[in-house]
């Protein structure tokens, strides 16, 4: 692992203090009138999403972590394990729900997500901003309805209950974004 001095830290550098491992999201040179200059580091814990802050001064020495972003296509369920096939190599990747963050909830045979890895061991996964899911059950259509702007509950494919526009009807294929669960459009 690369030694790096402190006001070297850069937003989006993955840092291990104290055998935990951050992300960093804003670096600030602090230099009081007395002393000498540190370096204020906002970070996000990749382990517990907690974010901290810290001060390292300036000379002080941290280890940066190499990041390995790699493609995976999701294969099944197998017990607690979510299986994935890695693109390049197709070697079978097994993981847990815990990594997943509550978004299990949109794996589907062949969705394809990103991995983070560390080291070879995988700390975060990321999903795509929007995905296609279908309506199976909605509420039904209020005559005059479509003069407000109100929408109604839908129940798509996978379980999620969101609120879509008085239009959409069970069977449709509708964009939702999986970060706000929430309707964007009707899928073209």
């Amino acid at each position: 692992m690369p030694k790096e001095k402190a006001n070297n830290i850069r937003v989006g550098w993955v840092i291990e203090v104290k055998k935990n491992k951050y992300i960093v999201l804003n670096t600030r040179t602090v230099k009081p009138g007395k002393g000498g200059a540190f370096m204020q580091i906002e970070m996000r814990g990749l382990i517990n999403g907690l974010k901290n802050n810290h001060s390292f001064r300036t000379d002080e020495i941290v280890e940066k972590l190499a990041i390995e972003e790699l493609r995976h296509q999701y294969l099944y369920k197998e017990g607690g394990a979510y299986i994935f096939m890695n693109m390049i190599d197709y070697d079978q990747l097994s993981l847990g729900k815990e990594i997943l963050k509550g978004k299990e909830i949109f794996l589907e045979e062949g969705i394809e997500i990103e991995i983070s890895f560390i080291n070879g061991v995988p700390i975060s996964v990321l999903f795509p901003k929007t995905l296609v899911c279908e309506i199976t059950e909605a509420d039904p259509a209020i005559k005059g309805s479509t003069i407000t702007a109100t929408g109604k509950m839908a129940t798509l494919s996978n379980g999620i209950k969101l609120v879509v526009p008085t239009f959409i009807s069970p069977g449709d294929k509708i964009v939702v974004n999986t970060d706000s669960l929430e309707y964007i459009e009707r899928s073209k």
